[in-house]
C-alpha cells in the first residue's frame, strides 16, 4: 500500500522518478501475491509435504525471477505481458488449493483419521468455505483487472473521468474488496489446518 502511494504521488515527477515508484509498486503487488500464494499452498498442503515443499520453492523461484524482471518490464512498458505473468503467478495458489481437494479425496480413508479434520469437519464444514471465499476472492480480483483493462468508464467517456471514477480508481477499490474477502479465506483456512484441538484445550474457540 506504501509502495503504491508513493508511486501515485510522484509518478508525474519526472520520467526516472515514474520508473522508480512503479518498480516499487509492481515489486511490492509481487510481494503480496508470493505470501498469498505461500500461505494457501502452506495451509492447503500442509498434510502433504512433497507437494508443499514443489509448490513454495516454485512460488519462490518464480518471484525472484519476476522480482528481477519488472525494471525490465517498467522501462520498456510490457504492460500486456506484465500483467499476463503477474495473474498467471497469482493463479498458483488457486491450483495448489484444487490440488489439495483432489489429495483429499484420493486420500479420504487417510485423511480421516486427522484429529482436526475428524473432530471439526461436520461442524466448519470448512473445504467449502474455504473454496468459496478463494473463488470470490479471485473473481472479485479479476473484474478489477478487467476493468482496467477495457479502460472502463473512461473509454466511452473521454475526460469526464480524469479526477474521479476512473478504471484506475476502480480497480484499486476492487481489490481492496478481494483483499477483504481474502481476509475471510484466512480465518477459515486457519480453522481448518491449524491444529485446532490443541487450541481448544488451552481455551481457544469456546464455541466450538
Amino acid at each position: 500500500m506504501i509502495a503504491s502511494a508513493v508511486y501515485h504521488v510522484w509518478r508525474a515527477h519526472n520520467e526516472n522518478a515514474y520508473h522508480f515508484c512503479l518498480t516499487c509498486d509492481l515489486q511490492g503487488i509481487l510481494l503480496l501475491v508470493a505470501c498469498t500464494n505461500g500461505l494457501i499452498q502452506g495451509l492447503g498442503l500442509k498434510y502433504f509435504p512433497f507437494w508443499r515443499t514443489f509448490w513454495l520453492t516454485l512460488t519462490a523461484i518464480l518471484y525472484v525471477s519476476l522480482f528481477y524482471y519488472v525494471p525490465y518490464f517498467v522501462k520498456r512498458r510490457l504492460t500486456k505481458r506484465r500483467t499476463f505473468f503477474f495473474a498467471s503467478y497469482a493463479l498458483m495458489g488457486l491450483i495448489a488449493w484444487y490440488q489439495h481437494r483432489l489429495l483429499l479425496a484420493y486420500h479420504s480413508d487417510e485423511v480421516k483419521s486427522f484429529p482436526v479434520l475428524k473432530e471439526f469437519e461436520d461442524h466448519l464444514h470448512v473445504n467449502w468455505s474455504i473454496l468459496e471465499a478463494l473463488g470470490v476472492c479471485y473473481g472479485t480480483i479479476g473484474l478489477g483487472l478487467l476493468i482496467r483493462g477495457l479502460k472502463v468508464p473512461e473509454r466511452f467517456r473521454p475526460k469526464t473521468f480524469d479526477i474521479v471514477g476512473s478504471s484506475h480508481q476502480i480497480f484499486h477499490c476492487i481489490v481492496a474488496l478481494g483483499g477483504k474477502n481474502w481476509n475471510k479465506t484466512n480465518q477459515v483456512a486457519y480453522l481448518n489446518f491449524v491444529n485446532i484441538y490443541e487450541l481448544k484445550l488451552r481455551g481457544a474457540f469456546p464455541d466450538i
